[in-house]
């Protein structure tokens, strides 16, 4: 709005005596003035408004944080970086990183590592705070990534102990698997003999030194295999030198040996019961000595003494072969001949009478099982 000049200038002939005229017109076209300063001033300051909340209110358009982990996944104990990178737009730059996440995860800058020792699943987050340098504005973009970490490994290693490393012959050893990774085990004893079992027991025979072994394998192909440790096997020491008798039911052979002399005992069974039986035992007179035993061609034994249950009756030849623990090996084998019979049939009956009655109970007592009675046949002495 804009006044006239002449209605705000000084009209000298409007002027009363007192002056009221000319003082009404002076404050007339102050007011004026002041009028329009203050509109322009309103004005000014609703524009001035109107660019601050712009500026306020305006948002960062931001996009989102791509988060890469390196590896991106393992066993316990891996030990994972996380990078994060943000596509800054115009004018815009990252003032702070901040990380979080599963485990205990925290962390500032756009990389970071972390050891995991937990098998799970970990979910983790890098959130970056941004601000437009242009309007001042500030927001935050984040970005994610799910690592997975499994149980660890062992890593295949073969060890084992033993519960002894040296002794007389026969000297049993029991090793003992202490191997991590391990699904097959291959033992080797150092006398050509091995096993497949995890924890074996073995007998060493004779006197000698044998370096032993064990081969592992977790199914990769990729065996690994065993310091070796040596087994010190010791001839016995004689302790005596009597000639031992013997008291088969057949006079047995015996022969001299490194170990002395050599014997068998062989006892049939003589009961209905046992007479398939033979009990056998061996021994030598001097120090010690492995032994193998031939029934008739009937089976084998490698035990010193025992039983062995034939399948028929008749004369049996039976072979004893021994062989001394000291070194050079020597070996001496011995026959015997025992007969194996059923035993003397002895018919035996009891009566037994039923009181207030004519009834005889009569029962076979003579012991014979039922498998080996082809027949009974009963005479009653009335015809």
């Amino acid at each position: 709005m804009k006044l006239s000049r002449s209605y705000i200038s000084y009209n000298e002939s409007s002027r009363t005596d007192d002056g009221t005229s000319r003082g009404l017109l002076c404050s007339s076209a102050g007011a004026a003035r002041a009028s329009s300063k203050i509109s322009r001033a309103i004005i000014l300051s609703g524009i001035l408004l109107i660019f601050l909340l712009a500026a306020v209110v305006t948002p960062v358009y931001a996009a989102s944080v791509t988060v890469t982990a390196d590896p991106n996944g393992g066993e316990v104990g891996t030990s994972i970086t996380f990078t994060a990178k943000y596509d800054l737009g115009e004018n815009e730059t990252v003032t702070s990183w901040e990380w979080s996440g599963d485990d205990g995860i925290t962390g500032s800058g756009d990389s970071i590592t972390h050891t995991f020792n937990t098998d799970k699943s970990f979910t983790v987050t890098a959130k970056a705070n941004i601000k437009d340098s242009n309007t001042g504005g500030e927001s935050t973009a984040e970005g994610k990534v799910t690592v997975t970490i499994t149980k660890q490994t062992p890593q295949l290693k073969a060890e084992f102990t033993a519960d002894k490393t040296s002794g007389d012959a026969p000297l049993t050893v029991k090793f003992t698997d202490k191997s991590t990774g391990a699904t097959s085990w291959e033992w080797n004893f150092g006398d050509g003999n091995t096993s497949t079992a995890q924890n074996p027991e073995y007998t060493y025979k004779y006197s000698g030194t044998y370096p032993v072994t064990l081969k592992v394998d977790d199914g990769s192909g990729n065996p690994a295999t065993s310091n070796p440790t040596t087994i010190t096997v010791k001839a016995p020491t004689a302790t005596t030198t009597a000639t031992a008798t013997t008291t088969a039911t057949a006079t047995p052979t015996s022969t001299p040996t490194e170990t002395g002399t050599l014997t068998m005992t062989l006892t049939p069974g003589k009961t209905w019961s046992d007479f398939l039986k033979l009990d056998y035992e061996a021994a030598v007179s001097l120090g010690y000595a492995t032994y193998k035993w031939d029934f008739n061609g009937d089976g084998t034994s490698e035990k010193q003494k025992g039983t062995f249950n034939f399948d028929n009756t008749g004369t049996k030849t039976i072979t004893l072969t021994a062989v001394s623990y000291t070194k050079p090996l020597k070996e001496t084998s011995i026959n015997q001949t025992v007969t194996i019979a059923e035993p003397k049939l002895e018919p035996k009956i009891s009566v037994d009478t039923v009181a207030g009655t004519y009834q005889i109970n009569f029962a076979d007592n003579t012991g014979v099982p039922d498998e080996y009675v082809k027949s009974r046949k009963w005479e009653f002495g009335d015809g």
